[in-house]
């Protein structure tokens, strides 16, 4: 924040406004109190989830950017599988981060909580900027893992300890990042994902378009790289239900 005139001590007050110093001020007069959900509003109908989620993988795979991991957005079926996509050309973080994401796939799904640990210290702080695409994968995939559990009625317990695992590493990297990570621990997330979430759960498929849409504008690469986080962890939270036979 040196660029800007703002150091350490400086002193900060608060009343409608932030005001450090007599460098920065910024108007609190609109701004209201974020109170982030971690499930949808509604009763969702498990083959009406489904249905959208085929959108979404589908409109992704389509429209999704090509930088970060947007080239991995029409390859999930091969990641869940455990494959090598058949793209060529991938980019050098979609190239580092594609075996690892692999293998956290499967260690979530088995249940693996040291394995998950594991191999998130390969997935935490992987990339540039203040968001990195390891991470911006894992906050989309520990969000959707929570949500599918708590809108579904899933084992929220187990997921808890799937998320905490894959943050037991958070440390590496960045603050900002840190701070992402944790909250999705709880399936916190920004009110742009939120809506896509909802979208999935109960929407329409325009609106899951619409709303996907905006999730990939997100950052540079962020957007992007979430959203693959995103379906993976659909995959695993309504696969998981459907398997043991509580959804039909």
């Amino acid at each position: 924040m040196s660029s800007l005139g703002i150091d350490k001590g400086m002193q900060v007050k608060v009343d409608d406004r932030l005001l450090i110093d007599e460098v920065l001020e910024i108007s609190l007069k609109d701004a209201t109190i974020w109170r982030p959900r971690n499930r949808v509003d509604g009763h969702p109908n498990f083959e009406h989830v489904k249905k959208n989620l085929k959108i979404l993988e589908k409109f992704v795979a389509s429209n999704g950017r090509r930088e970060g991991l947007g080239q991995l957005l029409s390859h999930i079926d091969e990641i869940a599988a455990g494959k090598r996509p058949s793209a060529s050309n991938l980019s050098e973080v979609a190239e580092a981060t594609l075996p690892h994401l692999a293998s956290l796939f499967e260690a979530v799904r088995s249940g693996g909580v040291d394995e998950i640990k594991k191999i998130s210290r390969n997935l935490v702080g992987l990339g540039p900027g203040l968001s990195p695409s390891g991470d911006d994968a894992l906050v989309g995939l520990m969000v959707a893992l929570w949500w599918s559990a708590n809108s579904l009625g899933g084992d929220i317990e187990r997921v808890k300890k799937i998320n905490e695992a894959v943050v037991s590493c958070a440390d590496k990297t960045t603050l900002l990042s840190q701070q992402l990570l944790r909250h999705a621990t709880r399936g916190e997330t920004n009110e742009v994902v939120e809506i896509l979430l909802d979208g999935i759960f109960v929407g329409e498929p325009e609106d899951v378009r619409v709303s996907a849409q905006r999730v990939l504008k997100i950052g540079e690469t962020s957007g992007a790289d979430m959203t693959v986080g995103i379906l993976l962890g659909l995959r695993l939270g309504v696969g998981a239900l459907e398997r043991l036979g509580f959804l039909k």
